[in-house]
């Protein structure tokens, strides 16, 4: 077996590749690919066997916000093996790989969601939780309008985004080329709106809408009452649903219970400490690899 780089001829095999160890569609991956503004095949790691693409370890190029600054950021996706050659070995050796590309390009920390604890403790990745709240509230209007999210409001919304999310750890530092081709595409496959307050775009949200609303990225503009918002949102909606809310925002609504997330790993790759989140830990569910 060869462990080497992907080539670049080589990207159709890959994610058909991903497509069969995941069992998930061909579209994820391609969506995942193909919007990603920093893809580099040379940052996917592949062993090959007989001729034939047997497993993979990708690194996604990302910066993050830590203590306001930008952090150069190696995202774990793409861990896959084939059924046939799964428990030889194969995903450490190309972990190791990924981990090595990551040294040697500089990056300060890596982040993967994954449950697969015992090989990524074995690399050094260590938990670090997300939390979400479970609230319970009435719909009331306090004049807050909810209006389709256009890609022409781009610059705008990342305006609006960079404000809010700068002041946590973890989220992705996004560029506008990052914004207006992955963020866009993610937030076309939910519900998305536009926040409005005396005609001004003053945030936006994007959710999913069940047995529960499920807010995936609420981004808002200093001053606004988050309470506020939720409530309008209930009443844009004529819903009487309970809201799950990134546990980050501080709100005075009946909190039910917590629902949290133990999935992300986070290893250090530099002298400095850039692991160590805290309780404004935060990667908004567009952003997931």
């Amino acid at each position: 077996m060869n462990f080497r780089a992907l080539k670049i001829n080589e990207v159709n095999k890959w994610l058909q590749l991903c497509q069969e160890a995941f069992s998930l569609p061909l579209e994820y991956f391609e969506r995942h690919f193909v919007n990603d503004p920093n893809r580099n095949h040379e940052s996917i790691f592949v062993c090959e066997d007989k001729g034939n693409l047997v497993g993979s370890v990708r690194v996604l190029n990302r910066e993050i916000y830590y203590n306001g600054q930008c952090v150069k950021m190696g995202g774990i996706g793409e861990v896959c093996t084939l059924p046939d050659y799964r428990g030889y070995g194969i995903a450490s050796s190309l972990l190791k790989l990924a981990i090595e590309y990551m040294t040697e390009n500089n990056y300060q920390v890596s982040v993967l969601g994954s449950g697969a604890d015992k090989l990524y403790e074995s690399f050094g990745y260590e938990h670090r939780k997300l939390q979400q709240k479970l609230l319970k509230t009435e719909m009331k209007d306090y004049g807050y309008i909810f209006g389709p999210l256009h890609s022409s409001q781009s610059d705008q919304l990342l305006v609006l985004y960079r404000n809010f999310s700068r002041i946590l750890n973890g989220p992705i530092a996004r560029t506008p080329e990052y914004f207006g081709s992955w963020f866009m595409a993610e937030a076309d496959l939910h519900q998305s709106l536009s926040i409005y307050l005396d005609k001004q775009l003053i945030g936006y949200v994007v959710y999913n809408f069940k047995e529960d609303i499920n807010i995936l990225e609420l981004i808002l503009d200093d001053g606004i009452n988050v309470d506020e918002v939720l409530q309008n949102l209930l009443y844009h909606l004529s819903s009487k649903c309970m809201i799950q809310l990134p546990d980050v925002y501080d709100t005075n609504l009946e909190v039910v219970k917590k629902i949290v997330n133990h999935n992300w790993m986070y290893k250090n790759l530099s002298e400095l400490d850039y692991s160590s989140v805290g309780s404004s830990h935060l990667i908004w569910r567009l952003d997931y690899y």
